[in-house]
């Protein structure tokens, strides 16, 4: 929810701007919130990796090396776990046509701030089902009604979270129409997301990048494809394939490090 802007008061007893600033301002540990740029650079502001921070540096007069292979860059960790979860949601979306192209249709959208979101993406006869819970607290799922056209006479149809190698729900009727199933006792965790899709349509567990892939019949030869989305960006390797993923990583992770 978009929080109103507060009007200026002329009330003596009002904390000035500048004092409400500063308070904002020294509540957080700055470094959270700096950008990490390359070592090639002219800014590399500190950061919470040690490693990165020693190279903290503005300004031209020192000399800086291009790597050879932008992977080798110093200011970037490849091995942080911002830097993998980001990987792993950029290698989901990639793989799955339902996440890239496919309709969206909300299942279930908690009004309180922090609560849980869980949305559906389809794309030719394929369901994929989100889940993001954005608060402090494990939120418990029992089911959601998923589209009765599509999996109508398919009970028991195992669904699998790609984000991990164990969480399993199950395609069943549901009123007069059809619904996931979670196990009893599923909750989503705190600043966390689930992915679930067809198990039969998905990979083994992908030990590199910890995560299921989608198996989808129209990709390309290496597994992915690229399409064109509004904007002219490629979704496979540009910027639209790259923001989405990276939005959701670095808004969980921050509130996950700030608690």
């Amino acid at each position: 929810m978009a929080t109103k802007s507060k009007r200026a008061s002329s009330n003596p007893t009002r904390t000035p701007a500048k004092n409400e600033l500063q308070g904002i301002c020294n509540s957080f540990e700055h470094p959270r919130f700096r950008q990490d740029m390359f070592v090639t650079g002219p800014w590399r502001l500190g950061s919470l990796i040690g490693s990165v921070d020693g190279l903290a540096h503005a300004g031209p007069d020192q000399p800086r090396t291009r790597p050879a292979d932008w992977t080798q860059d110093p200011m970037l960790d490849t091995r942080h776990d911002l830097f993998q979860w980001t990987r792993r949601l950029i290698a989901v979306r990639r793989s799955c046509r339902a996440l890239r192209r496919g309709e969206t249709y909300f299942r279930a959208a908690h009004d309180a701030t922090g609560g849980l979101l869980a949305f559906s993406r389809i794309f030719e006869g394929n369901e994929l089902v989100v889940l993001v819970n954005t608060g402090d607290n494990s939120i418990g799922v029992s089911q959601l009604f998923v589209d009765a056209g599509i999996h109508r006479g398919k009970d028991f149809k195992p669904y699998i979270n790609l984000l991990n190698g164990f969480e399993q729900a199950t395609i069943g009727k549901l009123g007069d129409g059809m619904g996931l199933y979670f196990p009893q006792g599923y909750a989503v965790r705190p600043h966390s997301v689930a992915i679930f899709a067809a198990k039969d349509r998905t990979t083994a567990f992908d030990q590199d990048r910890q995560t299921h892939l989608c198996l989808d019949d129209k990709a390309d030869e290496d597994g992915f494809e690229e399409v064109e989305e509004e904007g002219g960006c490629s979704a496979g390797g540009g910027a639209s394939g790259l923001l989405a993923p990276l939005a959701i990583g670095l808004a969980l992770f921050a509130r996950r490090r700030r608690r």
